[in-house]
């Protein structure tokens, strides 16, 4: 429910600067892991963990954090999210082995999943379902911003003043973004604990534990090999711990998920459709740039110039959109935006040898158009399909269907890549077979981008009281 007297632009500002840490951390380690493989002496493929354990964490504990955002109130679930992210950088940033700098990355994902889970809830309770798309479309643009400038400001850091001061900066804005929010009355109006709340543990427990089998499985099965004795552990871990949660919520009066929420039409197909786009974006951002260096042959510089063409579209359009949806409504730009992706990874597929930058920068800015046409509306519409005792859960699920759809599109592109060339000295010395898997694997994005405009279509019920 809306309280009264509050300035609903004051949290949306502070719910999006919260946002800025989590999502900076990632695109900004990214360009910074060869430095910490080096100061480490270890090798990139366990480097890679410092980014991976934190993802997996996050997306395995958002929608328990969801759940204690209903029972607990959002923006409480949000603050002391900012303190322990603050807190987590401070003891990542001093960590003196790669050992310790993957532990402590833990703590951070988990903080991070606190924020994260929540950020949606508190924009939907604080903007009227009429001003949401665009609250929404402000939210998105601020993360696109976030994206595009990451890897660049993350190699400027790293280069002049070391990859511990990506750390120093996490801490920075995310205590500015605490101490604010303190100090803004619309912040400190928070919700009271709900009487009679129970939190469900064995729940929330075997729900993290599937999740991270699961999480754990996409991301290492292809490494590891799928016969492995590692993945067929992980398989039966899966059934086990999913069989355990199933029973549980089925039992408990009070579940960290209630199951029906998945029969309201348009939370379900709302989702459905997210996971399938950010599937389809995925396969196109982990391929684009080994297509730009190994067969164009484009600098490192020019690669990240090129890319963030998408970028630059997304966070131009996403505002544009939301408050066009607030018009119109959200059916038809739901199904626009993932048309014009297809579209655009239809004509990636078309890419060849003799192409310019040019030529994947206006495609990518097309995709990018499509995404911010189709994910403002998408989510208001997630957040208005639910009643308000559940938002925590809706705001976890948006966030937990882009992470999971990240994961699927890295994992498909490699696959069709690797399944034609299987080494990298391959990739680079067999061009025409590199731009035909290149090929497959930009349709198979556009396939999936066209299911999630399906998606769109189908009817969504009527909405629940």
């Amino acid at each position: 429910m809306l309280q009264p007297n509050i300035n609903k632009w004051h949290i949306l500002a502070i719910a999006m600067a919260g946002s800025i840490p989590s999502t900076l951390d990632s695109s900004m380690l990214g360009v910074s892991l060869p430095s910490i493989a080096s100061e480490f002496s270890t090798d990139i493929g366990t480097t890679q963990w410092v980014i991976s354990i934190y993802r997996l964490i996050i997306v395995s504990l958002l929608l328990t954090f969801g759940r204690l955002g209903d029972m607990l109130g959002h923006r409480r679930i949000f603050m002391w999210g900012l303190l322990a992210f603050s807190i987590a950088s401070i003891f990542a940033g001093l960590s003196q082995n790669i050992g310790m700098l993957i532990a402590f990355r833990v703590p951070q994902g988990i903080a991070a999943a606190m924020k994260m889970a929540v950020g949606h809830a508190i924009i939907a309770q604080a903007f009227p379902p009429a001003e949401r798309g665009k609250a929404f479309g402000f939210q998105l643009a601020s993360i696109g911003l976030t994206t595009a400038i990451g890897p660049a400001l993350g190699g400027i850091v790293t280069e002049f003043l070391g990859w511990r001061s990506i750390f120093a900066i996490d801490v920075v804005i995310a205590m500015s973004t605490f101490f604010v929010a303190r100090r803004v009355r619309a912040f400190s109006l928070e919700t009271t604990r709900a009487k009679g709340q129970t939190f469900d543990r064995t729940g929330a427990s075997s729900l993290f534990l599937f999740l991270l089998s699961l999480l754990l499985l996409v991301n290492r099965g292809p490494a590891w090999g799928w016969g492995s004795i590692p993945v067929l552990a992980l398989w039966v871990s899966i059934f086990l711990w999913a069989a355990l949660f199933i029973r549980t919520e089925r039992r408990v009066p009070q579940p960290v998920i209630s199951l029906s929420i998945f029969t309201i039409r348009a939370f379900s197909l709302g989702n459905t459709a997210a996971f399938l786009a950010f599937t389809a974006q995925h396969i196109l951002l982990f391929l684009t740039p080994f297509y730009l260096q190994m067969v164009l042959h484009l600098t490192p510089k020019t690669v990240g110039l090129t890319v963030i063409a998408l970028s630059v579209s997304f966070l131009v359009f996403s505002p544009l959109s939301g408050t066009l949806s607030d018009r119109i409504g959200t059916r038809r730009l739901t199904f626009i935006g993932p048309v014009i992706s297809a579209v655009a990874l239809f004509l990636m597929s078309q890419l060849g040898a003799d192409s310019t930058p040019f030529d994947s920068a206006w495609r990518l800015a097309l995709f990018g158009l499509g995404m911010a046409v189709f994910q403002s509306p998408n989510n208001s519409a997630i957040m208005a399909s639910i009643p308000p005792a559940h938002l925590g859960v809706g705001s976890s699920m948006i966030n937990m269907s882009r992470n999971m759809g990240w994961l699927m599109g890295t994992v498909l592109g490699a696959a069709v890549l690797f399944a034609l060339l299987p080494t990298f000295e391959s990739m680079q010395q067999e061009t025409a077979l590199f731009l035909q898997a290149l090929k497959n694997a930009y349709l198979i994005g556009a396939v999936f981008s066209g299911l999630a405009a399906l998606a769109t279509l189908v009817p969504r019920g009527k909405k629940p009281s």
